[in-house]
Formats: C-alpha cells, sequence, structure tokens
C-alpha cells in the first residue's frame, strides 16, 4: 500500500503534476523495496504485522532498516518473512538487530544467512537514504508513505505472499505537517484514491481503480518509508524512480485523533545508520 504526501499546499500544482507524470513508475518501484515480518507461521492468519526496508551493505548482506518496537515484538516468538513481489515466506528469518540512537524508533534487523540472500535482488542501496540535513520536502517534490497496513488483509483465507500483493497501491495527495515536540515528520493519513488493485483482489475487499476511500487504520506500515522524489530536470534523458527517490522518514505510530502518522526523520538516525551499515 502506497500513499503520496505534497509538502504543502502552495506547491500542490506542481505536485499534482509530477504525480501524473511519474507517479506509477514510483508508486510500483516503492512497493517492489517492502519486506514484510508476521508472527506466527506461513500456514497461521498472522495477529500482527509489521514492514521493513531491505538495504544492501558494502559487503554483499542484506540489513533490514525498520521500527526497535517491531524488532522488538518479532523477537518474542515465531514469526515470517516475505517480500511484495515473492510468494515464499521465510520463518524465523531475524538472527539479530541493533537498535537505533537513544529514544529513537528505529533499527536495523540481521537476517539469517539463506534470507539474506534470496533478498539481494530487491536490497537498495544505502545511498538512496537523505543525508541528516535534508530530511524537508519542497516545491518540485513528492513524497509516499508506503507499507502493509493489516486491516486490508483481515479478510479469511490468509495466503501470505498473495493476499499482501492485491492492493498494490492506495494514492492520496496530501500535506507534511512539519515535525512534533521528537523530531518525527507528521504526515497526514485521512482518505485515498486507488490507484490500481488486481480484479480478484478488488472483488474480495470491495474496492475499485479510482474509489475513494478512508485509509484503514495504519497498524502494520510501522517499519516501513516515507520516500521523498523530486521531478524531472532538463538533463534528464529518461525519469527513473531510485535516481529521484531519498529515504527521510520510517513511520512508527499514529494519531487516530487528528489521522497524522508520525514517521521518524533522517534527522535523527541518518548519520547512525551509515556508521552501522558501512561496518556490516
Amino acid at each position: 500500500m502506497t500513499k503520496r504526501a505534497a509538502p504543502d499546499r502552495d506547491s500542490a500544482r506542481d505536485t499534482d503534476a509530477l504525480i501524473r507524470a511519474h507517479g506509477k513508475a514510483a508508486y510500483a518501484w516503492v512497493a517492489s523495496s517492502l519486506v514484510y515480518f508476521f508472527k506466527g507461521t506461513p500456514i497461521t492468519h498472522p495477529p500482527w504485522i509489521a514492514t521493513a526496508l531491505p538495504f544492501r551493505s558494502p559487503s554483499g548482506r542484506v540489513i533490514l532498516l525498520t521500527a526497535l518496537h517491531c524488532v522488538d515484538e518479532i523477537e518474542k516468538g515465531p514469526h515470517a518473512l516475505g517480500y511484495a513481489d515473492g510468494e515464499p515466506t521465510y520463518e524465523d528469518a531475524l538472527a539479530s538487530t541493533i537498535a537505533g540512537p537513544e529514544g529513537v524508533d528505529v533499527a536495523l534487523a540481521l537476517l539469517r544467512p539463506g534470507v539474506d540472500r534470496a533478498l539481494l535482488d530487491v536490497a537498495l542501496d544505502p545511498g538512496l537514504v537523505a543525508a541528516s540535513t535534508d530530511a524537508g520536502a519542497a516545491q518540485n517534490q513528492y513524497c509516499i508513505i508506503a507499507g502493509f497496513p493489516y486491516a486490508i488483509m483481515k479478510h479469511e483465507p490468509f495466503v501470505p505472499g498473495i493476499e499482501l500483493r492485491r492492493v498494490r497501491s492506495i494514492t492520496h495527495g496530501t500535506t507534511i505537517h512539519g515535525i512534533d515536540d521528537r523530531c518525527r515528520l507528521r504526515a497526514d493519513w485521512n482518505t485515498a484514491v486507488v490507484q490500481d488493485i488486481e480484479p480478484e483482489g478488488g472483488r474480495q475487499l470491495g474496492l475499485s481503480p479510482g474509489q475513494r476511500i478512508e485509509l484503514p487504520a495504519p497498524q502494520g506500515i510501522s517499519g516501513g518509508a516515507l520516500w521523498r522524489f523530486t521531478g524531472q530536470t532538463p538533463t534528464d534523458v529518461l525519469w527513473v524512480p531510485q535516481k529521484r527517490a531519498h529515504l527521510i522518514g520510517i513511520p512508527t505510530a499514529f494519531l487516530p485523533e487528528s489521522r497524522i502518522e508520525l514517521c521518524e526523520s533522517v534527522a535523527v538516525w541518518g548519520d547512525w545508520f551509515r556508521e552501522k551499515i558501512a561496518a556490516l
């Protein structure tokens, strides 16, 4: 599931133009870069789910960036891992974790060797993480929040790796409302337009392309991504998402009264991330 976020109201027209020109490519790329954890085994209906981002370290290992509260929960018992474009799931995939800076809800998850190798093709370049001093969004830029919300997959029967792919993107132009007192980015999480959905999944969920819906509870997107994209420049021959993307936040908490998703800003974990992954 993906949700786009415009940086401010004054640039809404520019943002809409960027979405029309590049949105489909950006959504597809963002979705392909996500992995998910759930508690239980591949044949049980998960009572809990979380999202993570795979990165390739300089030594060729795959390291997941996610929320600390997610890996704390995963470590409590049996779990499995899967990814958006792959049907296999991997039981007890987590080997160890590295907690983020004190008071920041981020962590790195290290995987068992077999799982590590399986994710090499979807792993991201650490250079996609924005500089710690560059966490905002300006004119000619737009943002996408991405993750796997549990609410869209509660129906039975649950088939891991298949159910999770049925809703490929739900999008909505919105606003990032600055930061809170912990430097977390505040992003709207309210209504959305269904952009692309497989017919079978649409029938089961009662959704169709172009339909405006209220976004479901975001439980499950924790550990996912807040990406910022820059529009095409005069020097571009072809707009490529991964050449215009920067990761600026990790979704970690939700304020239901104001429908705001809080994202840990790269300003507080970016330097820690670069130091740790360089040594792995």
